[in-house]
Parts: structure tokens; C-alpha cells; sequence
């Protein structure tokens, strides 16, 4: 999806504005057929769908109380994806991009941010672990089909095989198969984080160098880079911690601003099982710094903070809290 609630698996998305709960008869879908073929195969064609095509549309992303609105122009050569994306409420801030490189203007502070994230589309891109399918972790079934944005759409829902993750319910338009509504379900199947377009025209005339030479208008902005990078991994965690509940870890990262130094003994780990990501920090506790567990929620991202021996840690991402918990702690090497 746009990163409009800042998702990425780097940290997720997001965050840019990003996405997994109990047994199948806490989703009321018993009865409704599977869906032929593969999760693999169906995420495949999904995002392909969006290669080639350009659309533009108002974006609404509802979590909890909170509603953010958002314009979208979207062009796709099948080479470079280019989006831009305008705040409609909340800070006013314009972000664009083309493929993994993005530009995000924030027009009050007259400041530009540079910085790399995934690629575009309402569901993140696929990462399989050493080749493993994702219908290991989820099956799909289909719910029918309804009008969303003045377009008919199919209802497909991704259900977890298991309680670690989170579950969704997607629309994709009949004709196309792009993704233009999304909502994020617990284990009761509640929802807890919905994306949806209130207005779409698909095969709108987008310009890719209007875009990009909008992209480069940096006159007047202060632009700071923000550069995450690989680190090497701290001897206090595991060198590459093994898969745990489905999420295998990535690598260890490092993000930095160019007035702000990355400080020494800092950890940013990424776990995923292919479509959600978690997001781990870890840094030795200081004694000048007190400590306060605390565990939040916004929407479908859960935020758990937590003293594990002398380090504290922080776990952000799309997953019900326990699976934060647990993979902080898979994180850590034992004393």
C-alpha cells in the first residue's frame, strides 16, 4: 500500500503510511469457497496488476480514531513505478517516488527528506524465506464481490493458519485486479486498520516526467538525507537469528540522518513472514536513562517496549503483541 501510515519492512511500513490472529471460525468464512491456486500465485497477480497502469485517486487510511486522507497519482512503465502522494489532512507534505527512491517535502519546515523504501502497491511485496510458500502461513478464501469507488471489486481474504499474526480482507477491481480497499482483522476478525480509495480512475494520463522533474524541485527546501544502511550485528544478538513463528529475520540495520549521528551499540533488526514485518530495536540500558515498559497501539501496529536483562527493547509492526514480545526476546543472545 502507499506508505502513508509509514510501513516499510525496513522498519512496515511506515512510517509512509505497510500488514496477519486465531483459528479459521473466528472469521465466519466456513463456508465460503477457496480460492484456486496458490497465496503465492494470487499475491503475484495482484501486484502485477498495477505494473503498466496509471490511475490517480483519493486515498483514506482509518486506524482507530484517526482517518488520514491522501491524493495519489500512480504511472507504471512496467520498468519505473513513480507515485506521488498529497496529504489532504494532517501536515501538509507531498512524497514521491520512483521505484525504492523517495523524496517526502515537509511544506511548513520547508525541509526535503531523501530515503530509500519497498516498492509501491497497497500490499507489501512478497519476501519468501529460502523459497517457502506463504500457504504455510495462509489460506485464501473468497468473499464475494461489491462496489467500491464506482468499481465492482472481488473480495478475497488472506486467513492466518495461526494466532501470530493478523488476517486481511481484500478488494480488488474486477477487471484489472488492482488492489483499491484493504482492512487489516484481528483474531475476532474486527477491524483493525482499514486503506480504501473513496475515488479511483484507473487509466488516468499520468506524466512520469512531470513527476520526476517535480521530484528534483528541491528550491527553497532544506534537504536532509536518510540513509539506512546494513550493520553489522552487535555481539549481544544472535548473528542470524533462525525463523520463529513464521518470521524469519532479515538483517541488521542502521538509520541515519545527516545532523543526527547514529549513536554505538544500537540495533535495528527486521523479521517477516512474507507479508507482515516487525521491526526490532535494541540498545544497552543506560543508567541516565529510565525505563518504562509500555505497550501501544495504533491501528493494526502494535508498539511494545520491554527490559529484556541489561538492553532495552522496542518491537513496532503489524502483529498482535505477542509475536513482538516473542520475537525480542528470540532476538537477544542469553546470558
Amino acid at each position: 500500500m502507499p506508505h502513508f501510515t509509514q510501513r516499510t519492512p525496513a522498519t512496515g511500513r511506515w512510517r509512509w503510511a505497510r500488514w496477519a490472529a486465531a483459528g479459521c471460525c473466528c472469521w465466519g468464512l466456513l463456508a465460503a469457497p477457496a480460492v484456486a491456486g496458490t497465496v503465492d500465485d494470487w499475491l503475484s497477480k495482484t501486484q502485477e496488476a498495477t505494473r503498466g497502469r496509471a490511475y490517480t485517486g483519493t486515498l483514506v487510511v482509518s486506524a482507530g480514531d484517526e482517518l488520514s486522507v491522501s491524493k495519489v497519482w500512480h504511472v507504471c512503465d512496467r520498468t519505473t513505478q513513480m507515485e506521488r502522494v498529497d496529504s489532504l489532512s494532517g501536515p501538509a507534505r507531498t512524497t514521491i517516488r520512483r521505484n525504492s527512491d523517495v523524496i517526502t517535502f515537509v511544506h511548513d519546515k520547508k525541509i526535503a527528506y531523501t530515503d530509500q523504501r519497498e516498492a509501491l502497491g497497497l500490499l507489501p511485496m512478497r519476501w519468501r524465506a529460502n523459497g517457502e510458500s506463504l500457504d504455510r502461513l495462509y489460506r485464501l478464501r473468497e468473499a464475494g464481490v461489491q462496489r467500491v469507488a464506482g468499481h465492482d471489486a472481488k473480495i478475497v481474504e488472506l486467513l492466518p493458519h495461526d494466532a501470530s499474526r493478523w488476517g486481511y480482507r481484500i478488494w480488488t477491481e474486477a477487471q484489472t485486479g488492482v488492489v483499491i480497499k484493504l482492512q487489516t482483522l484481528d483474531g475476532r476478525g474486527a477491524v483493525l486498520e482499514q486503506v480504501a480509495y473513496t475515488e479511483l480512475h484507473l487509466g488516468a494520463v499520468v506524466s512520469m516526467q512531470a513527476l520526476e522533474q517535480r521530484m528534483k524541485s528541491t528550491e527553497g527546501y532544506v534537504v536532509k538525507p536518510r540513509v539506512l544502511k546494513k550493520n553489522t550485528w552487535p555481539s549481544y544478538i544472535k548473528a542470524k537469528p533462525e525463523p520463529v513463528l513464521g518470521f524469519s529475520a532479515l538483517s541488521c540495520y542502521q538509520r541515519t540522518e545527516t545532523d543526527t549521528p547514529a549513536l554505538p551499540g544500537r540495533a535495528h533488526c527486521v523479521f517477516t513472514d512474507g507479508l507482515a514485518s516487525v521491526s526490532v530495536f535494541v540498545e544497552p540500558m543506560r543508567a541516565d536513562a529510565p525505563f518504562t515498559p509500555t505497550q501501544t497501539m495504533r491501528g493494526a501496529t502494535q508498539v511494545v517496549t520491554q527490559a529484556l536483562g541489561p538492553y532495552w527493547v522496542s518491537a513496532m509492526g503489524e502483529a498482535p503483541p505477542e509475536t513482538l514480545q516473542r520475537l525480542s526476546k528470540h532476538l537477544l543472545l542469553q546470558p
